[in-house]
């Protein structure tokens, strides 16, 4: 009887899911809520009518002209390309980005082949945005397109806590945070990246 009962324990533990290391990991693309990796491996989003999934990219490569509000570069302009090829066969319900052309760029050809509106975000309202979208029910899938600092904090203040001692580094351009909150509101961020 102990060993039927030893089996059935080993069986059980065999059985449950594993749980797919992520961080720094390179995306290829989301097919709904389902997170696929250059690698192959996957990573499934919690994805429940209550669930949120909110998706943190610093603006891509930007210029050095006009010093205040700079454009993207043409490989920043390529990585805005690959962001909506990225979020192709996934469904989002709303994009931000603050009022920089670098920003607004990043997610430009994301909006366009979306049919989606770019919502203008102010860098010091991060908790108020944060409780907005934790909060609406029908904002579920949110991509938000910010900053070396802003991007960290962003995700910091969506979790609670804080998740990043710095911003990101000046000339890292490629993270891509997730943030899933499953029905019971408990939050998991997912440190990826994106070329």
């Amino acid at each position: 009887m102990r060993i039927l009962l030893a089996l059935f324990v080993l069986l059980c533990i065999a059985c449950q899911p594993k749980e797919v290391s992520t961080s720094g990991k390179y995306i290829k693309n989301i097919d709904k809520n389902v997170v696929i990796f250059e690698d192959g491996s996957k990573l499934e989003l919690d994805n429940c009518k209550t669930c949120k999934t909110v998706y943190l990219v610093r603006h891509a490569e930007k210029d050095t002209v006009p010093a205040k509000n700079p454009i993207l570069t043409e490989e920043g302009y390529q990585r805005s390309d690959k962001l909506a090829q990225i979020f192709k066969a996934t469904r989002l319900d709303a994009v931000y980005s603050t009022l920089y052309n670098r920003t607004i760029h990043t997610v430009d050809s994301l909006t366009t082949m979306k049919g989606l509106s770019t919502s203008i975000y102010q860098p010091k309202e991060l908790k108020s945005l944060s409780e907005k979208l934790l909060s609406k029910s029908d904002i579920n899938k949110v991509l938000i397109s910010g900053h070396s600092n802003t991007t960290p904090a962003f995700a910091s203040t969506l979790m609670g806590k804080k998740q990043f001692e710095n911003g990101f580094d000046e000339s890292d351009y490629d993270n891509l945070l997730i943030v899933n909150v499953d029905s019971k509101g408990e939050k998991k961020l997912y440190q990826l990246k994106y070329k």
